[in-house]
């Protein structure tokens, strides 16, 4: 039944997506393939430092979290505007924000999923984003590491790197030029990647299982022998979570992308 949902909510919002313009698709199914690709590297390893990698699995309510805000914006861009209009925002200045939005979204979202599938893999243990002097295991909540870092910004520009070569492979040349949107791309999953950070950090709790060596949910009666509270408050499940960065993300990027352009 959970499978269902999953598959109904995703052939929906993409089905909306897609409908809206090829490039909205472009970046959606760039996204999830992507997710899925990296979820199935390493991992068995990754699941013994972790209990909560599910294999890249995403339930209806995480489809809902990455995709539903994103469809928004592309729907209030195809009620707008008629035809793909290039990044310009003296030109276009609402055909933009609107773009910087979308591409803000997924790029959070592709920071997010990178960062967790590949940070978790460092030679070192993360530091805590709200104190670098202490270590955390892998897998922490707002836990950083210059693996994970990398890969959220890759992440991002990769989602910008999608973008433009869609535009040079399909579109009119623009007259203003369209390759700052990877580096754009880049900033906004490092912003993204930050606010889910300092999130799990302070608003969702992190629990490790001393036998195991791993990180776990958070347990509904923690043994002081056994459970150990590594950090964050238990305010947020990590979907809500994802839902703030992603929202935040989304709407600063609208304006922060008409620095770009």
């Amino acid at each position: 039944m959970a499978r269902d949902r999953h598959s109904i909510a995703l052939n929906v919002l993409f089905g909306v997506i897609c409908h809206c313009g090829y490039r909205f698709g472009i970046l959606l199914v760039g996204y999830y393939i992507s997710g899925a690709v990296l979820s199935a590297f390493q991992e068995t390893r990754k699941a013994s430092l972790d209990v909560n990698i599910n294999g890249g699995r995403c339930s209806a309510r995480q489809v809902l979290t990455r995709t539903f805000l994103a469809c928004i914006v592309c729907v209030a861009y195809a009620v707008f505007f008629k035809a793909d209009a290039p990044l310009d925002a003296s030109a276009e200045p609402v055909a933009t924000f609107l773009w910087g939005c979308f591409i803000g979204h997924y790029a959070c979202c592709a920071a997010d999923t990178w960062a967790s599938e590949l940070g978790v893999l460092s030679p070192t243990p993360p530091v805590l984003i709200t104190n670098w002097c202490t270590r955390v295991p892998p897998g922490t909540n707002g836990g950083i590491s210059l693996v994970g870092t990398l890969a959220s910004a890759a992440g991002g520009a990769f989602i910008g790197l999608l973008f433009y070569v869609y535009g040079v492979c399909f579109l009119p040349v623009a007259t203003v030029p369209q390759w700052p949107v990877i580096v754009f791309g880049l900033v906004a999953g490092l912003i993204g990647s930050l606010v889910d950070s300092l999130l799990g950090a302070t608003v969702q709790a992190t629990w490790y299982s001393e036998p195991a060596k791993s990180v776990i949910p958070v347990p509904a009666v923690p043994k002081s022998c056994v459970h150990r509270h590594v950090c964050g408050h238990d305010l947020l499940t990590n979907e809500q979570v994802n839902l703030v960065s992603v929202t935040f993300t989304t709407v600063v990027c609208g304006y922060l992308i008409q620095v770009f352009f």
